[in-house]
């Protein structure tokens, strides 16, 4: 048998000090609205003295019908929100009659028939107080309480009752709701994961073997799946092609968009429909993007042929981050902020203009999204170009070390800040300088 919320009369006022607070202790420490209940029921006795309660909602049932959730009669009382198919649903009950008037109720000459569906809650009982527990202004629950003896409830009894009751009953639906927001939460971050893996398969495998170039990557998306994109390809005469971009945002919506690109840079590449004009991959990535990016998102690309073996680079810019250009021997930082365009799908029709460098032996360029210089630290300072350029100028030549360096200053200067942008790296270097 359920335990009873009866106690003998005379409870002293320290003690039911000292059960309360053991109440409000254990409930601080229920994450389960069952457990909560439960653990209400077992301490009610302390707030109203009761010899039977009966619980009862409308919520799923045909009209004028209710269904029973809690006895104190049931040998076990079952969790009404994981087993509800098991609970009885009653009709022509006095407890429908209860929750139908939508009002507190006092009754101190209770008298069932044994034909009323909920006679065996209700039997031997001649006393009864009903609190309907709203639920967006309706009276959608009760709970009802039951004496031996007539005439057994007072007023202020049944004003303290309806007013816990409904508190509880709040509590148990904010923890209701937690519940399902939690396992929501879990389903819905299972299925980023699941985004995120899939779009790191998007991601080149390993840096390309280039004859003559040393390359290095670092890529880190801010939630499970991010915007960020880079890529490799070869371009007829020799060149190879070399790809960042940045979709605005980041999330699953931002995934999607650089899946997009993805492929259409692909198709580019093995149709052999952009010409080695960088200028002309954008302007190509823009006209067929624009027609399928919409709420307001935009890419920022950089595309460059770098061709090894005269160490001459041609690039373009739709409105993304300068990439760095070290000189050889020197620690000078040069930025690559030649002319430029808009961002990818702002306008239906761009036109990012080519630029041409001649490198040398030694030099390396960093390709970089402004996850790393839009970072900032507790105090709301960002990392920015110039912290960049100072990592770039302490570390040694290959590339692999010049990520590192950058990593290192990068999170000595946001602590332990959350990143709140993707990060992207792509770092080049050409054989011949020291350490080659």
């Amino acid at each position: 048998m359920s335990e009873k919320t009866s106690l003998a009369a005379g409870v002293s006022s320290s003690r039911r000090l000292d059960e309360y607070v053991d109440l409000v202790r254990r409930l601080s420490l229920n994450t389960d609205p069952n457990e909560m209940l439960q653990t209400i029921s077992s301490k009610m006795g302390f707030v109203i003295q009761a010899d039977e309660r009966v619980s009862f909602n409308r919520n799923n049932v045909p009209d004028g019908a209710i269904r029973i959730t809690r006895s104190t009669r049931w040998q076990h009382e079952p969790d009404p929100w994981r087993e509800q198919g098991s609970l009885p649903v009653v009709t022509g009950s006095v407890l429908n009659d209860l929750i139908h008037a939508g009002q507190p109720q006092k009754i101190d000459d209770l008298r069932i028939v044994p034909d009323d569906p909920a006679y065996e809650h209700l039997s031997g009982m001649r006393s009864l107080i009903a609190s309907p527990l709203f639920h967006q202004g309706e009276p959608t629950y009760m709970v009802a309480l039951m004496r031996r003896d007539p005439n057994a409830f007072s007023v202020d009894e049944l004003t303290s009752f309806v007013l816990t009751s409904n508190l509880v009953g709040r509590v148990t639906t904010n923890l209701l709701l937690n519940q399902q927001l939690e396992h929501a939460y879990k389903r819905l971050d299972r299925e980023f994961s699941l985004v995120g893996q899939i779009q790191r398969g998007l991601l080149p495998a390993a840096p390309p073997k280039i004859p003559g170039v040393s390359v290095a990557t670092f890529y880190e998306p801010s939630t499970r799946a991010g915007g960020d994109y880079y890529d490799f390809f070869t371009v007829p005469g020799g060149g190879w092609g070399i790809f960042i971009a940045d979709v605005s945002g980041h999330g699953p919506g931002a995934a999607v968009v650089m899946a997009m690109m993805r492929t259409l840079l692909r198709v580019a590449v093995e149709r052999q429909e952009v010409t080695p004009s960088p200028g002309g991959l954008l302007n190509f990535l823009n006209d067929r993007l624009a027609d399928s990016v919409s709420g307001g998102q935009f890419v920022t690309a950089f595309a460059a042929v770098l061709y090894p073996q005269e160490k001459r680079m041609v690039y373009a810019n739709a409105g993304h981050n300068p990439p760095r250009w070290l000189r050889g021997a020197s620690s000078q930082v040069v930025a690559l902020d030649g002319d430029h365009s808009l961002p990818l799908t702002i306008v239906p029709d761009l036109d990012a203009p080519d630029n041409t460098i001649q490198a040398g032996e030694g030099d390396r360029f960093l390709f970089y999204t402004d996850g790393i210089t839009e970072a900032e630290n507790q105090a709301g300072t960002q990392f920015g170009t110039p912290g960049l350029d100072a990592a770039l100028g302490c570390c040694s030549w290959s590339p692999e070390s010049l990520v590192q360096a950058i990593l290192t200053s990068l999170r000595t200067h946001v602590g332990e800040e959350p990143a709140a942008d993707d990060q992207t790296l792509v770092a080049v270097a050409l054989h011949g300088g020291e350490g080659f």
